[in-house]
């Protein structure tokens, strides 16, 4: 899902940005759990880590895009 395209054309990239640079960080923060918790640690995990950050960048990015549709939209009076 690319809803940077969507931040672009409303005219803010600052959302889009925020969104992609939380995502390494998320994945490192889920990586060292990882390895601090379990006791045997299987390259596998790292994948599935890696879909649950991005998961978790799409729902942040979903959301930013609602903040700026909430505050660009004006909704019609009757």
């Amino acid at each position: 899902m690319r809803v940077s395209s969507m931040f672009q054309g409303l005219g803010n990239t600052k959302p889009a940005l925020l969104s992609s640079g939380a995502r390494p960080d998320h994945v490192r923060a889920a990586v060292d759990l990882a390895f601090g918790q379990a006791l045997v640690f299987r390259i596998e995990q790292v994948w599935y880590l890696s879909i649950a950050t991005t998961t978790l960048q799409a729902a942040f990015s979903l959301w930013l895009l609602r903040l700026e549709f909430r505050k660009r939209l004006v909704p019609v009076a009757p």
